[in-house]
């Protein structure tokens, strides 16, 4: 199957444009993009930050998580002090705090500034994240975050896929994030504006999943590609539930 070559571990990739690994944007840039008023603007107008978790985007990480093998899956949401996790696949369930981490240690804000994919086969290869407690300890080795773009221009955060082994992210994988990506903007574009979450889900007539799909993450267990689960062995890459935790308690630190 084809696969997407990496350079040093890292990849941003444009499209049609083979030479985006190349333009890594600077500290600054990052900061620039991320505090963008414009952009915090519309990412406000979504009425999504600290809204509860919905099934019509919990569908789509989980989708991801069991397709690619990840054990994290998220869709990030980064306004100007945080990264606000509207959905989330592997992370510890019923836990508020868990809903977010520090900009300092979120490798989104990486993918909002260049407006592109961002690929990194191995973290830890990377100068940029050498400082991250994340990346030193191995709770983020290898990272596939989408830009969530709307149609104005303006990059809300990611969708992204997190591994805790050094991988090279396929082809076929990239154009699933790609499909659930570009669903997750349809989905934030054309959502009705004003009232609840809870409103909302009682006027489609949407059941609650959350504790469903939660109930899949025990510590021993891992999506596989057809939406289950597989029980991993002593020899696994890592459990949902144990990336999630370092993921978000470590993000601390």
């Amino acid at each position: 199957m084809p696969t997407v070559p990496a350079r040093n571990g890292l990849l941003d990739l444009a499209p049609s444009d083979p030479d985006a690994s190349a333009r890594v944007p600077s500290a600054e840039e990052v900061a620039k993009a991320v505090l963008d008023e414009g952009r915090l603007e519309a990412l406000r107008a979504t009425e999504l930050l600290d809204s509860l978790d919905e099934e019509a985007f919990d569908r789509f990480t989980r989708l991801a998580a069991a397709l690619l093998h990840a054990p994290v899956s998220l869709v990030t949401l980064l306004d100007a002090e945080r990264a606000f996790f509207k959905s989330s696949w592997g992370l510890p369930e019923d836990e508020p705090k868990n809903r977010e981490a520090p900009l300092t240690t979120s490798l989104c804000k990486h993918v909002v500034a260049a407006a592109a994919p961002l690929l990194i086969g191995d973290a830890r290869l990377d100068a940029r994240f050498q400082d991250n407690p994340l990346v030193r300890d191995e709770t983020i080795v290898a990272y596939a975050g989408i830009p969530l773009t709307l149609a104005s221009g303006h990059t809300l955060g990611s969708f992204c896929a997190v591994d805790v082994v050094p991988r090279v992210w396929e082809e076929s994988e990239i154009t699933v994030l790609k499909d659930l990506s570009a669903a997750v903007v349809a989905e934030i574009e054309f959502r009705p504006r004003g009232g609840t979450i809870r409103d909302r889900g009682a006027a489609s007539g949407e059941p609650d999943r959350r504790r469903e799909s939660r109930s899949l993450a025990d510590p021993r267990r891992r999506a596989d590609g057809d939406g289950g689960a597989r029980v991993g062995g002593p020899g696994s890459r890592a459990t949902a539930r144990a990336a999630g935790a370092h993921l978000l308690h470590r993000s601390a630190h």
